[in-house]
């Protein structure tokens, strides 16, 4: 399961560290700016066996919506990018049970949703309304591409 130490390095990247920024970062924002989170679903139903990470990303979503709260006059969201294909992917992918490699996402696909989120193409009330999901079908005609993949549906 791994020690307090693990414990306390995984809740300081996903979760303190997203807090203690935004809070720091807040005098130098600018009256445009926007703050996105890349948070997980596994932060909202654990569905892996990696109860640090899905603590932390639970952590994350409060921390998601505390600042939308106290960073008065700047756009903040929380995303759901997916299981992208990138090197914690490929290290972890082999120790969960079950896992369907068909479900994993290319990086490029990913970004094109976070380019999308942070255009102008999402107004601002839309943009801090609900975490983002790149699975939500809603949404993806208005950014995939023509050709592009859409992203399947987790589990």
């Amino acid at each position: 399961m791994g020690s307090p130490d693990d414990f306390n390095r995984v809740m300081s990247v996903n979760a303190k560290g997203a807090f203690f920024i935004a809070r720091e970062l807040q005098s130098k924002f600018t009256a445009d700016a926007r703050v996105l989170y890349l948070t997980s679903s596994v932060g909202e139903a654990y569905k892996v066996p990696y109860p640090f990470y899905a603590i932390s990303k639970k952590a994350l979503n409060m921390v998601y919506e505390v600042m939308k709260k106290e960073l008065k006059g700047i756009l903040v969201a929380a995303v759901h990018p997916g299981l992208v294909k990138t090197d914690m992917y490929h290290v972890q992918v082999g120790k969960i049970p079950g896992f369907n490699e068909r479900i994993a996402i290319d990086p490029s696909i990913a970004a094109k949703f976070l380019k999308f989120i942070l255009s102008e193409k999402v107004n601002a009330k839309e943009y801090s309304d609900e975490i983002w999901s790149i699975y939500n079908l809603h949404h993806q005609p208005r950014w995939l591409e023509e050709g592009d993949e859409a992203p399947g549906q987790q589990g």
